[in-house]
């Protein structure tokens, strides 16, 4: 059986709407509407994804915190909608994060990195994360 079974088409995704799995998951079994997303950096290793305060075990780490070893990135809120349809004053359902560069095999990529950051007066630009997408 998949965890998404029974779920709303599209509820797979993860942002601040009321029909992202999150707060499926929160309605359904009582969780806070609260997630770490572990994206490895290694080639060798699984991405994960915890639902709830933790603690967090990987497999075959039973009894081992996870969250302990892992490194924090704060999600953002843009206080402009990224929607095609919103309303005035309606913040963004997106997640996003604060990045100044980026480099691709240590080796920095060339862009206006003024993009990267929410304009917080007309909201646009910004480094999005898309979780709904594959």
């Amino acid at each position: 059986m998949s965890l998404l079974e029974g779920l709303a088409k599209g509820a797979a995704g993860l942002d601040r709407n009321k029909t992202d799995v999150l707060s499926l998951l929160a309605v359904a079994f009582g969780l806070p509407r609260r997630f770490a997303l572990c994206l490895s950096s290694s080639t060798m290793s699984d991405d994960a994804i915890f639902f709830s305060n933790g603690p967090y075990e990987f497999r075959g780490t039973a009894n081992q915190d996870a969250s302990q070893g892992l490194t924090y990135t704060l999600l953002l809120v843009n206080p402009m909608s990224t929607a095609g349809v919103s309303s005035q004053g309606e913040k963004s359902a997106k997640y996003f994060i604060g990045v100044k560069s980026i480099r691709i095999n240590g080796k920095a990529l060339w862009l206006n990195a003024t993009l990267l950051a929410i304009d917080k007066k007309i909201g646009t630009s910004g480094t999005k994360i898309n979780m709904v997408n594959p």
